[in-house]
């Protein structure tokens, strides 16, 4: 939808890593072609190992009832929940579940509602989305990225509430 990007110069090198070109805007803001962004990101992580799924959705965790570590995710074709068909989902076992869903942190919402044993992992709970304020949002960001449960990591738009 938006044919740029506004990237601020600390994450300079990820474009710069990635090839990715970028022009000055103002007071360490830079912008670059939003398309050339994202499938040169898309490209390295497919090259890098990465498996991409499309036209799918995460529906719910896999978790060791023993040890709470997140094992996988739990998942389903979008049509299907769209049509709210009844098939069964699939699970995709992982060494590691990474939640990069945005403001809802929808997996880890999900783990922490269906699994209250978890609940002194995070005693303040996922808050979600708040109105927005730009800078402290991307701030914060890189403050609650990281572990939530055993083999699980968040890197949401997360802003603890009070």
């Amino acid at each position: 939808m938006f044919p740029r990007i506004i990237v601020q110069q600390e994450a300079l090198f990820i474009l710069e890593e990635a090839g990715i070109r970028y022009h000055s805007y103002t007071n360490g803001l830079f912008t670059a072609n939003s398309v050339e962004a994202t499938s040169a990101l898309i490209h390295r992580s497919v090259h890098a190992g990465s498996r991409i799924f499309t036209n799918m959705f995460v529906e719910d965790a896999a978790v060791d009832p023993d040890t709470g570590a997140i094992q996988g995710v739990v998942v389903n074709w979008a049509p299907v929940n769209r049509q709210q068909m009844h098939v069964d989902p699939l699970v995709f076992t992982a060494r590691a579940v990474v939640d990069a869903t945005g403001h809802p942190a929808y997996i880890v919402q999900t783990v922490f509602s269906k699994n209250p044993q978890l609940s002194h992992l995070h005693p303040q709970g996922v808050p979600g989305e708040r109105s927005l304020a730009a800078q402290e949002g991307e701030r914060l960001t890189v403050v609650h990225t990281g572990k939530v449960a055993h083999q699980a990591f968040m890197c949401a738009v997360w802003l603890p509430m009070g």
